[in-house]
């Protein structure tokens, strides 16, 4: 076996970020998250800002060393691509390299948007961990003495145990940067996000991507929040934060209110060993678990 290495020579970063169209230096397939971070180094080096290109470079690498302490979550960086689309856009997590170049330039002030888009891709990374890895110390540091701060992880932990954490998370990242100084409202929004993938997805049998749209869009109202004009008051805020949370309120109550959740419970093959079961078993020990806790509490 043969191994050839070609050395290329470049002048300038620009040239590198030329190189890159046609070659891939990770060995993979060129993946949209490989080309954003290309483009954005290179538009950087055409506006002559060789300081923002290198800034970029070191925030992608930052993405990568988080994604890599994820990645037997089963997410990777294209996932981070999307929920990024997601919480920006609202209501559609496909990302469109073709449409992310356009609107780049489009941009009155490109290097702005340049810094704004890695700044929180960035950020995103490290609340995509903590998402994904609840339990760890390196999450929710900032909340670490805070009463909320079970609740939250005992909250995301029920998604993954009912494996409908993706459905949610641009949500949840949206959330957690937008009310950082209060882990009460994440935590209210983590357990409404259990509760719904519960009752709609599971108990109701629902298309894992029904009320998506509702999801995204909250999610994208809320990411717009971390920044909030001036001329918006804190009663406009809160108005807003429960305007979206009672959207997401209602699709539980239709497609699973209090009436059809204990109808759902009394069905006889909530759950058979013998025959085709309402609920499968990692749903069954979810529910018989949280039962038991709520046992367990009442009793306290």
């Amino acid at each position: 076996m043969w191994l050839q290495i070609i050395r290329y020579d470049v002048a300038h970063g620009i040239q590198a970020c030329l190189l890159f169209e046609a070659m891939n230096d990770r060995g993979r397939p060129v993946k949209d998250f490989d080309k954003v971070k290309n483009h954005l180094i290179y538009t950087a080096y055409k506006e002559k800002d060789e300081e923002l290109a290198d800034c970029v470079n070191e925030a992608w690498g930052e993405v990568f060393r988080n994604l890599m302490t994820i990645e037997n979550k089963g997410f990777d960086e294209e996932d981070l691509l999307r929920y990024h689309w997601a919480v920006t856009h609202g209501g559609v997590d496909t990302f469109n390299y073709r449409v992310f170049k356009e609107e780049l330039s489009k941009e009155s002030d490109i290097l702005k948007e340049i810094r704004s888009y890695t700044d929180t891709i960035k950020e995103l990374s490290y609340v995509l961990k903590e998402i994904l890895d609840p339990l760890s110390e390196d999450s929710f540091k900032d909340w670490k003495n805070q009463t909320g701060l079970i609740e939250i992880r005992d909250a995301l932990e029920g998604l993954r145990r009912l494996r409908s954490v993706a459905t949610f998370i641009p949500l949840l990242l949206a959330s957690r940067v937008a009310f950082s100084r209060s882990p009460a409202t994440f935590a209210h929004i983590a357990r409404l996000c259990e509760v719904y993938a519960f009752r709609v997805y599971k108990l109701a049998n629902r298309r894992a991507d029904t009320g998506k749209t509702v999801l995204y869009g909250a999610a994208n109202k809320f990411f717009g929040l971390r920044n909030t004009a001036s001329h918006q008051t804190d009663e406009q805020i809160k108005g807003d934060i429960r305007k979206s949370l009672e959207s997401i309120l209602e699709y539980i109550t239709y497609y699973c209110d209090d009436g059809q959740f204990s109808n759902f419970l009394k069905r006889k093959d909530i759950y058979s060993s013998q025959e085709r079961s309402w609920l499968e078993g990692y749903e069954v020990r979810y529910l018989l678990y949280e039962y038991e806790k709520w046992i367990r509490l009442s009793r306290k």
